[in-house]
Formats: C-alpha cells, structure tokens, sequence
C-alpha cells in the first residue's frame, strides 16, 4: 500500500504550475513544538475541543498529518483521565471535528 507522499512526485512543472512547497517532516515537528510552547503556555490546545485548525494549503497532508496525530493523542489522554467510557471514540471524533484542510490543486489526494 503506498502512503498519500507517494501518490505525486515533486517536479519543477507542478512547482512551477501549482507553487509547491514541501514541508520537510523535521520542520513539521518543529513547528508543532513551537506551537505547543507559544499557546497557552503548555499542551492545553492539543485537547480543547473548542480549538480548531485550518490548514489552507495542506498539499500532500504532512502539517495535516501531524496536527491530526498530537490532537488525537490529546484528547485520547484528556478522556483516560477523565474516565470517559469510551477514550477511543471520544479521541478519533474530536480530532477530526477540529481539524479543517484544504488545497487549491482539486485533484488533491484523491488525483
């Protein structure tokens, strides 16, 4: 099964065409860190479901893919504690209510 990443390669015509830029794994994790350390003061935004994240240019999803993982995580602890009866469902239905992505390529992920 290949990943979302193998689906386009990167070319100079789509850079050209498109103006894709790709962000680099370790540059996501970076800016998720920097994310956690400049809101709120601590992790308190990956678990408020009043929260939500628009990503305006996701391209092939890697900044989506990343929010989406530190956001699950959140909410799936913030439910443990709470004693929520059902942490899973409670992690995988926030997360992806609060997380909001779109490109202007319309052929998108699905090609």
């Amino acid at each position: 099964m290949s990943s979302a990443r193998d689906l386009f390669h990167r070319n100079k015509t789509r850079i050209k065409n498109f103006g894709e830029v790709f962000t680099l794994d370790t540059h996501v994790k970076q800016m998720i860190e920097q994310l956690s350390l400049h809101s709120k003061g601590n992790e308190e935004i990956w678990s408020d479901e009043k929260i939500s994240f628009f990503e305006p240019t996701c391209g092939h999803g890697n900044i989506v893919e990343g929010i989406f993982e530190k956001r699950l995580n959140s909410f799936y602890q913030k439910a443990k504690i709470s004693k929520n009866p059902s942490p899973e469902h409670y992690s995988i239905a926030n997360a992806l209510n609060t997380l909001w992505a779109i490109d202007i390529d319309d052929a998108g992920l699905l090609g």
